[in-house]
């Protein structure tokens, strides 16, 4: 299978508005931190983080997306801190898992635009 993935970008979207958080060419996959620009954003209650990949398929077949060797996936990651203050709302056990909320743009009212 040939890489499609061209690019990733991360966004806060609150109010309608999409605020660009980091973006990245896919196959640029440097470790480090990035500064967003504008500056650090805050996530309040409502707000929408969202990541948008570019993927060019150049081929004559379709191709999944997903987690299998055969499918392709996008990842943006987003390292959040909070200040010293406010670290006992952010306490948690040693091991803590749960299933990932199933999620999609065209039926949320902050992503749906884009449908």
């Amino acid at each position: 299978m040939v890489v499609i993935g061209v690019l990733v970008e991360g966004f806060l979207v609150r109010n309608n508005s999409w605020t660009l958080l980091g973006s990245q060419l896919a196959k640029d996959k440097k470790k480090g931190y990035y500064v967003i620009p504008g500056g650090p954003v805050e996530i309040r209650p409502g707000d929408v983080v969202a990541a948008r990949c570019l993927y060019i398929n150049r081929g004559t077949e379709p191709i999944g997306f997903g987690m299998s060797g055969g499918e392709e996936m996008c990842n943006f990651q987003l390292d959040i801190g909070f200040r010293p203050e406010d670290a006992d709302h952010f306490r948690r056990p040693a091991m803590c898992t749960a299933e990932s909320p199933t999620f999609r743009f065209c039926d949320h009212e902050e992503t749906a635009a884009i449908c």
